[in-house]
């Protein structure tokens, strides 16, 4: 009898041969597509900015007449730039008086990159009022080296985070805008974007990563269930993010048209599990801060019973966003607005959440006092004067 399979599978299957069995390469070859804009290699470039060493203005490529390429103009108010930190291209867009109270962390979907971005970042900008940074995969836009594995996003995303939350991020924006001391921070993946995204939300912004049975720590080259290839087939992370993250939650996480996993994109079929990536379904029943998801319902690229699927496995969910009417790449088309309230209303309740738990922490903290204290009277414990006498 044949064995009968989806089409992806028997795909999957020859690319994993010829990818050696490695789970990386086929995410590489499979996921990440760079945008490419003849003669170009991307969207858009980045000029050096008069009077800043590690600054520069955003170019955005174009084909047509008069001119291939031009600034991008950003409204009165806000200010978009470039910055490469250690190899990766990040765009920043703020608004021009502060001090400002968050940064979001846009990772951004295929075939994009910061470039393509801008808009996005900048009605985001103004939903949160606070910095927006955008930042490229290996092998998009400005970013060096060759185009990325799931790992490698990981370990960015990582980097990236660390880097907008320590003073040295501060300092570079101190010229145009002053940031607060203790800024919120967020996380904005839309499409192959909130793989990473999902996947730093669910660790709190802290380095733990995935365990097998035995302990191994890694990322799972062959990808099998059975420990005695996963113990012995892991890449080990070398990644600069690794040793540098922060341990700090995110405040909020923001997934626009986000699937499940991978591979659930190609075929629900579970025969080649052991190839799966980013793992959403899995990572987001860890997921400690607010989340809301919006997504498409005519979605082609990944069907809306992924948000739908996803949004009800959240433990705090904000208002989620079904677009009629609306596929993969057009949920803002006509509903610039409505993004924007429904962006401004998240930010604000993930912004009281966060002084509702500071609240109870404090609470916990004087219940805590207070039971030490009736525990020190019933005990007969007094206090006594300067002397050493009993008050």
């Amino acid at each position: 009898m044949a064995l009968c399979l989806p089409p992806p599978i028997p795909f999957l299957a020859k690319t994993y041969i010829q990818e050696n069995y490695d789970t990386q390469g086929i995410a590489s070859k499979l996921t990440f597509f760079p945008p490419a804009l003849p003669p170009y290699d991307g969207t858009y470039c980045f000029e050096k900015l008069p009077n800043h060493s590690n600054l520069y203005t955003l170019k955005i490529h174009s084909l047509l007449p008069p001119s291939p390429s031009t600034i991008f103009p950003s409204p009165s108010h806000l200010q978009t730039l470039g910055h490469i930190h250690n190899s990766h291209s990040l765009s920043l867009t703020f608004p021009t008086s502060g001090p400002l109270q968050n940064i979001t962390l846009l990772s951004h979907g295929n075939a994009s990159d910061v470039g393509t971005m801008v808009y996005r970042c900048e009605r985001l900008c103004e939903a949160s009022g606070g910095v927006v940074v955008g930042w490229d995969y290996r092998g998009y836009g400005e970013s060096k080296g060759e185009t990325t594995t799931e790992w490698e996003c990981y370990d960015s995303i990582a980097m990236i985070y660390t880097f907008l939350l320590s003073p040295e991020f501060s300092t570079l924006l101190s010229p145009f805008v002053k940031l607060s001391d203790d800024p919120r921070i967020y996380l904005y993946g839309q499409s192959v974007g909130s793989g990473p995204s999902t996947w730093l939300a669910s660790r709190g912004g802290t380095s733990n990563v995935d365990l097998c049975n035995d302990g191994c720590i890694g990322v799972c080259r062959i990808g099998c269930c059975c420990n005695f290839f996963c113990c012995r087939a892991r890449e080990p992370l070398k990644g600069e993010g690794w040793k540098r993250i922060v341990n700090r939650s995110p405040d909020g996480l923001i997934l626009h048209s986000p699937f499940l996993s991978g591979l659930r994109v190609l075929s629900p079929n579970r025969f080649l599990s052991c190839l799966d990536i980013f793992n959403n379904l899995k990572r987001i029943e860890r997921v400690e801060c607010k989340v809301l998801i919006l997504h498409g319902e005519n979605d082609e690229d990944v069907g809306v019973e992924h948000g739908r699927l996803l949004s009800q496995k959240c433990k705090v969910s904000g208002n989620h966003w079904f677009i009629p009417n609306r596929g993969h790449n057009d949920c803002m088309d006509g509903n610039e607005e409505e993004f924007s309230r429904r962006m401004t209303e998240f930010y604000n309740d993930s912004e009281e959440g966060v002084k509702e738990s500071q609240v109870m922490i404090r609470d916990k903290s004087r219940d805590k006092t207070e039971e030490i204290s009736s525990e020190d009277d019933e005990l007969g414990l007094e206090e006594e004067d300067e002397e050493g006498n009993n008050i």
